[in-house]
């Protein structure tokens, strides 16, 4: 090939890196203002019967995609309540591939938790319905969104 079609290989290139870069830095904030908007103290209400509350939570592309929740509480009437100053959530890479939300793993920083135990003998559980994961409302939100 002659020395013109090699510039304009390696030009275009360049302008592809640099509209990767781009994305890289742009697309973080994107999602997060999306995250922000949706109000998963419902889905988490709706889910337990609970309240969640954080800040605003952060999205990290390195070194591998997760979400920051920062300065979270939750409290579940009856069965747990307490709070973390940060809580990183990892999803599993190779199902967001396929378009599916799993939890890959949750790291909890500084967390202050308090679970009530079930009195031995007590068999309410297997009287009530039991209700949805708070995992299985979230990734039915996200699907809808």
């Amino acid at each position: 090939m002659n020395k013109r079609v090699w510039t304009y290989v390696a030009g275009l290139s360049a302008a592809l890196l640099l509209l990767l870069a781009a994305l890289t830095l742009w697309a973080p904030r994107l999602i997060e203002s999306r995250l922000n908007r949706h109000d998963f103290g419902a889905l988490f209400q709706e889910a337990t019967g609970g309240t969640f509350a954080s800040d605003k939570l952060q999205l990290k592309f390195w070194p591998t995609p997760h979400v920051i929740i920062p300065n979270g509480r939750i409290d579940i009437p009856g069965q747990a309540r307490g709070g973390w100053r940060t809580t990183h959530v990892f999803p599993s890479f190779w199902a967001m591939l396929k378009g599916e939300f799993h939890i890959d793993a949750i790291i909890l920083e500084d967390p202050d938790f308090s679970v009530a135990a079930p009195v031995r003998g007590q068999t309410g559980a297997a009287d009530r319905p039991r209700p949805p994961r708070w995992q299985d409302a979230i990734q039915n939100h996200v699907r809808l969104a």
